[in-house]
């Protein structure tokens, strides 16, 4: 991996380190259905804002694909980490039920924007023989963030509460967003 890594560009592995701090916070959509219980929503009703969400990130997934291609995947990233931030930051204040319903949809507006615009930077800022191997340290160094994702997480929802882990992925989010914003190729 560290090879793999030395043959990619200084501006591609610094916008790695951009995303896998951001996958640190990058909470599943789990601990979402999670909150909804906690303010009170059944099983069915969690599984409806569930379906929610994975139509509007489809939705969003298309028209943000399309943007990007326009105006660039830095600003749709920039400002998909900082919906992110807001949603979790209001999954961390939230007490009331129904706030679930624009925060799924929040999420999923943010997924939709992020996910495929952050591979498709991966290939911009990757020399074209090494679009492989940028890909692989991508998927490599957001997959490892993951356990330590969820493990931050669940030992704050434990210690701490619900709303610590939220709260912490939304200022690591926040965190990712405005060093995305200094980030230049």
């Amino acid at each position: 991996l560290m090879a793999g890594l030395g043959s990619l560009t200084p501006a591609l592995r610094r916008y790695l380190a951009i995303v896998t701090l951001f996958s640190i916070a990058n909470l599943s959509y789990g601990f979402l259905i999670l909150k909804a219980v906690e303010l009170g929503l059944g099983a069915g009703q969690a599984v409806l804002l569930y379906a929610l969400y994975n139509i509007v990130y489809a939705s969003v997934s298309l028209p943000a694909g399309v943007l990007s291609d326009r105006v660039g995947r830095r600003p749709i990233i920039i400002v998909g980490y900082s919906i992110f931030g807001v949603t979790s930051l209001g999954l961390a204040l939230a007490t009331d039920a129904w706030l679930m319903l624009p925060l799924f949809i929040l999420y999923g507006v943010f997924m939709g924007m992020v996910e495929g615009t952050q591979r498709a930077y991966v290939a911009d800022l990757a020399a074209t023989q090494l679009r492989g191997t940028a890909m692989g340290a991508f998927n490599t160094a957001t997959g490892l963030a993951l356990l330590p994702a969820s493990l931050i997480a669940g030992a704050l929802w434990q210690v701490v509460g619900l709303w610590a882990a939220f709260l912490f992925a939304s200022a690591i989010s926040f965190t990712a967003a405005l060093l995305m914003m200094t980030f230049s190729p």
